[in-house]
């Protein structure tokens, strides 16, 4: 059976699409880290983006340093900065963080825009977080 130019076309471009899309995921890396803030009640914006594995992992044991506790308040205005994980290929989220900056100590939740647990860090914590992610 020979088949027709339009149909030979229309699989060359069918096996070059998929082709496109397999590479195009395989190339991205599977997790980074985002940052970005809070620019309203329900809106974030991610302006940056970590694909170094090493940072990842210091991400990764900082957030799982953090003593997050609920008898601590949810402070008022948006969140000074907003980091998190995102795996590309699985589409996913996790280990996000909500912070608000004091002179003090700064509050986190363990959420973005979400009624999640609260904590407190320390000025060396912040410090550290800031290091890892490069804001320092």
């Amino acid at each position: 059976m020979i088949l027709s130019k339009k149909s030979c076309f229309f699989t060359a471009t069918i096996i070059l699409l998929v082709l496109f899309i397999v590479l195009t995921k395989a190339s991205k890396p599977n997790k980074i880290i985002q940052i970005g803030s809070q620019v309203s009640e329900s809106s974030y914006e991610f302006s940056e983006e970590i694909k170094d594995k090493e940072k990842i992992a210091e991400f990764e044991e900082w957030f799982d340093k953090i003593d997050f506790k609920k008898e601590t308040e949810k402070p008022d205005g948006y969140a000074d900065l907003i980091v998190q994980i995102r795996y590309y290929r699985e589409g996913t989220m996790t280990n996000p963080v909500s912070i608000w900056f004091d002179d003090y100590e700064s509050t986190v939740i363990n959420g973005i825009g979400s009624e999640g647990e609260i904590g407190k860090l320390s000025n060396s914590q912040l410090e550290n977080l800031l290091s890892i992610i490069g804001l320092k």
